[in-house]
């Protein structure tokens, strides 16, 4: 408890209340939150929206003497004095040092990105929306785990669930390669999530290919397909999954797409079949036989 109170001080924050019941992702993400440097946010304000992006629900309370742009100088200056937190990475290992500096560099890069971002989402600007992602997956693609973790949360202060839904809500819209297809193509997990939602929507022919097309352009979308490789889901989706994961040729997949080949739909005996003659592999041969 001393180092959340610590974590909480540094940071401004003055009371933090979690709902109960919340998963061990959820407490992952709020201890990273919980433990990142005081510069990485750099208001109380957007620490407090960081930690209610990890687990939704949280109240977060910012503390009443923090210093207010309105201060006189002179007292500015003596409050920052008294009040100022001590960093966990002051005495730490160079590179502890090198690491807080480096997130808190990223902070800063982000911010303007963001802003841009939700300034195109208050106009339904797709395209701005677009670019803010591809910009976003740009920097994902050269830093670390724990920086793309801080990437996501940042994301998220402009893509909620509700607003990622009218995004795939336009793919039978958009022209091959449009700026939001390449776009939604780089939200991994989330993008697969709220594509398969969509087509358990029973859509129309058009809107069915379009949405099958985007599953298979969307990068690291394998663990969110092989997981939705299941009888439970839906007869509608899992024949669409089954064609993916074929035409990605995703050798993981090859023993659930010999077991659905004894599927009582014959839609999906006949995709699993397909799916295992595009995997081509020798064992997807074999569980041909």
């Amino acid at each position: 408890m001393a180092i959340v109170r610590a974590a909480l001080t540094r940071h401004h924050i003055r009371q933090l209340t979690i709902p109960d019941h919340i998963d061990a992702a959820r407490w992952s993400e709020l201890a990273s939150t919980l433990d990142s440097a005081a510069g990485l946010y750099p208001t109380p304000e957007q620490f407090a929206h960081a930690l209610q992006a990890a687990v939704p629900g949280t109240d977060v309370s910012i503390s009443s003497d923090v210093v207010q742009d309105a201060t006189p100088e002179g007292e500015a200056s003596s409050a920052v004095e008294q009040r100022a937190p001590v960093s966990p990475y002051t005495e730490a290992e160079p590179g502890l040092v090198s690491e807080a500096a480096d997130r808190a560099a990223l902070s800063v890069r982000l911010e303007p990105l963001i802003e841009a971002g939700m300034a195109a989402a208050t106009r339904w600007d797709w395209d701005g929306i677009a670019q803010m992602l591809l910009e976003l997956h740009a920097i994902e693609e050269r830093v670390n785990d724990a920086e793309r973790w801080i990437i996501a949360q940042e994301r998220h202060r402009v893509i909620s669930p509700d607003m990622l839904k009218r995004m795939v809500g336009e793919l039978p819209t958009l022209s091959p390669g449009a700026p939001l297809s390449r776009g939604i193509a780089t939200l991994g997990r989330e993008g697969v999530e709220a594509i398969l939602e969509a087509l358990a929507d029973d859509p129309s022919r058009q809107a069915r290919h379009s949405y099958v097309a985007a599953l298979e352009s969307i990068g690291h979308a394998e663990p969110a397909l092989l997981e939705a490789l299941t009888p439970t889901t839906p007869t509608n989706v899992l024949r669409d999954v089954i064609a993916v994961v074929g035409r990605r040729r995703l050798e993981a997949a090859i023993p659930t797409l010999a077991a659905l080949r004894r599927h009582s739909d014959e839609r999906v005996r006949t995709a699993a079949l397909r799916a295992l003659e595009n995997i081509g592999t020798a064992e997807a041969i074999a569980a041909l036989r």
